[in-house]
């Protein structure tokens, strides 16, 4: 019992940065093997990531991971990946906590460890009721992460999963999905709350509007369900009182009665006249107008749930008399096709749907909407974005703003590209700019430009696209007068698009063989061996690195350079440029002798992701392992790895537990579930191998061939 985790803290990046700081350096300083702290970076900034990998090595806490992300996924995403490594019975994910008690805190490990409750709640409660808790939602009352602890034991895994297309109300939302159970417990805390103790900020409006989404998902009574969407049909949510919700219920239950054979839905079987009012008033007109926008959507995966939070936004911002959605499934292996069926059948804003048997990817998808479009103008969204009200109309104006302007964009949140970010003090409406995100953008009908589709998933053809209009003496511009909510992540982190940089890596490679055709690898005449590698700069895919990359190094590596290197005093970072250079060079008699070197070096995970990819190409598994063990768990990448080498070696009681684990954090990834098809292939089961292969070819045709005796994915 003395070495077993009962708490697993939980700190993300999200909080305020002074909390943040307090926090983990108040919980490093607990020593306990009943704790154990998961912490993840979030792709903070580089001064953020210094403080914490400082914080920890100047603690003695031993059960301390980190993981970090090399762009922003959410805090929940972020949540529930720190879920799938948690190994505590309880888990508790704080963001404000103060003045922590020790003892109190391992007290309340030991305390609970058999009890039934779902959840606590610390030094606060939760509402009673749904008209509670909604009303508590919209008024900042329910109480933050920091006030609520999860006992992973009682509840369900289908269940245990934080909501990541919120910002804020992450544990609430949990909790309202399960307090209907009646099995929580409040208790005592163990800290003192910054600010305001037990309550959160205001939600914004996505953010309220994604709760009640929940409200509608996990309520069975009608009368709920009514006053639910009633909170959605509001214009303006600010502007409709609860009072004026709960007495339309009660009107609502008063024209239905009371009879016991009148049918009551569950969230599951709404129709889309319940979810859609509005347009389903509306078909009779649809005929009589002409088209003038077309939303083109593309979707794969398991896709579904973001989706359909995507087409409830949309609903509020288009004329639904004179526009039609284009979606496009590729090949998605959950419930979108029969979800997209029943859209078709309830004539959801003239909905057409497009299907793939195989995953096409973004661009081809495109091209396939493009070519189906009536509308004049047409609007490009990713399955997961959230669109303000006014978005449409301000991307419209944006493209009237001149005519050599062809592209419109909004500012999203997050964003990396400059022009679309919201923190510059600009009071242009529109602003020009050479690239935009590809989550939500808008193009004239007359555009006589495609997507390249020899892009393969996810990156790229974005840059690509606005190449094309720069180079065109074409204009984009950025809507700085309407947002759009990129949710990240819900559909390419299921598939685990993270697990394999090569993609991103061959995809730029065809992006700069596109567009600089001449460049030249050379190294400069002066300065010392790591200069002129660091100025040779590496290839745009390492592990391919093309026949004058590699000319150029194998020029430069005479013997009496080589000898020079070998018998060189270099510091940490030269040794580590030399070496990567060797390793992308595949200089293998020279980088095994400088390897050593690397033992006592604390090296970054892009370097170990090199030495794993390089030696498991290579099929030497015993290098391959030492530098998974001196990962650990700073990247995603090195259990797919640890698990392909249990795979080869046919290690199966091994490998087995592993895959489900992983699957369970990516369940649509192509590699994992071609894994499956290996492990099952070895145990003997060739039916089950053959449906595992043809899903992976479903998901990634291009890197998973379709095998001629596999299954064939009926649609």
């Amino acid at each position: 019992m003395a070495n077993f985790v009962q708490l697993s803290i939980i700190l993300t990046t999200h909080a305020e940065s002074a909390q943040f700081e307090k926090l983990l350096g108040g919980i490093l300083k607990f020593q306990s093997p009943l704790l154990e702290i998961i912490i993840i970076n979030d792709g903070a900034g580089s001064s953020d990531s210094l403080f914490i990998q400082n914080a920890i090595k100047k603690s003695a806490n031993e059960r301390v991971f980190l993981f970090e992300h090399e762009q922003p996924a959410g805090r929940g995403l972020s949540l529930n990946e720190a879920i799938a490594q948690a190994s505590g019975n309880f888990v508790w994910a704080p963001l404000q906590a103060e003045s922590l008690n020790k003892k109190l805190l391992l007290d309340f490990a030991g305390k609970f460890i058999s009890d039934e409750a779902l959840f606590f709640t610390l030094g606060c409660s939760v509402p009673k009721t749904s008209d509670e808790w909604i009303s508590a939602a919209k008024e900042g009352k329910l109480p933050d992460d920091t006030h609520l602890v999860w006992n992973r034991n009682a509840i369900k895994q289908s269940s245990l999963f934080f909501n990541p297309f919120l910002k804020a109300l992450h544990g609430s939302e949990m909790a309202f999905r399960l307090y209907r159970k009646n099995t929580w417990r409040q208790t005592d805390t163990f800290f003192e709350a910054a600010d305001t103790p037990a309550k959160v900020q205001v939600p914004s409006d996505p953010d309220f509007r994604e709760f009640l989404y929940t409200a509608l998902r996990y309520h069975q009574d009608d009368v709920d369900i009514r006053a639910i969407l009633n909170y959605l049909e509001a214009p303006e949510t600010d502007n409709h009182p609860e009072e004026e919700v709960i007495l339309q219920s009660h009107r609502y239950a008063e024209t239905t009665g009371n009879d016991q054979d009148t049918e009551i839905k569950s969230p599951d079987s709404l129709s889309q006249a319940d979810l859609f009012p509005e347009s389903q008033q509306n078909d009779h007109h649809r005929q009589e107008k002409e088209i003038r926008l077309s939303v083109i959507i593309p979707t794969t995966a398991i896709g579904k749930q973001p989706l359909e939070s995507t087409l409830l936004h949309l609903e509020k911002a288009v004329d639904h008399r004179t526009t039609e959605l284009i979606v496009i499934d590729n090949a998605s292996i959950d419930d979108t096709f029969d979800y997209l069926e029943q859209l078709q059948k309830d004539e959801f804003l003239n909905i057409s749907v497009i299907t793939h048997k195989t995953n096409c990817g973004f661009g081809a998808s495109i091209n396939a909407g493009l070519e189906a479009a009536t509308g004049t103008d047409i609007l490009v969204l990713h399955n997961d974005v959230i669109i303000s009200p006014n978005c449409v109309e301000e991307l419209k104006q944006a493209l009237n703003q001149n005519a050599n302007i062809v592209l419109a964009a909004p500012i999203v949140d997050p964003v990396k590209i400059k022009a679309q970010t919201n923190e510059q003090e600009i009071s242009d409406s529109f602003v020009l700019t050479d690239r935009v995100d590809s989550c939500c953008f808008m193009i004239p009908k007359s555009l006589n430009l495609r997507f390249d589709e020899k892009y393969h998933l996810c990156h790229f053809e974005m840059d690509d696209f606005c190449r094309q209009i720069t180079e065109n003496n074409q204009k984009i511009a950025v809507a700085r007068n309407c947002v759009a909510e990129h949710h990240g992540g819900a559909t390419t982190g299921a598939m685990g698009i993270q697990l394999t940089p090569l993609l991103k890596w061959k995809n730029r490679e065809r992006f700069n063989s596109k567009w600089n055709p001449a460049r030249d690898y050379k190294l400069p005449a002066q300065g010392s061996h790591p200069d002129r590698f660091e100025k040779l700069g590496p290839p745009d895919n390492p592990m391919a690195p093309g026949s004058r990359w590699i000319q150029a190094v194998q020029d430069y590596l005479s013997d009496e350079v080589k000898t020079e290197i070998l018998r060189g005093s270099w510091t940490e970072q030269e040794l580590i440029t030399i070496v990567s250079t060797l390793l992308i060079a595949d200089e293998r008699e020279l980088l095994r002798t400088l390897e050593d070197r690397l033992d006592e070096l604390d090296l970054a995970p892009a370097l170990l992701i090199l030495f794993v990819l390089y030696y498991f190409n290579k099929n030497i598994y015993s290098r391959c392992r030492h530098y998974l063990e001196k990962a650990g768990d700073s990247h995603p990448l090195f259990d797919l790895y640890r698990l392909k080498i249990l795979v080869a070696d046919k290690e199966l009681e091994e490998a087995s537990p592993l895959l489900n684990k992983m699957l369970k954090k990516y369940p649509a990834s192509p590699d994992l579930i071609h894994l499956a098809g290996d492990v099952y292939r070895q145990a003997g089961d060739e039916g089950e191998a053959k449906s595992f292969y043809a899903i992976a070819n479903q998901l990634d045709p291009h890197r998973f061939a379709a095998d001629d005796t596999a299954f064939e994915i009926k649609f």
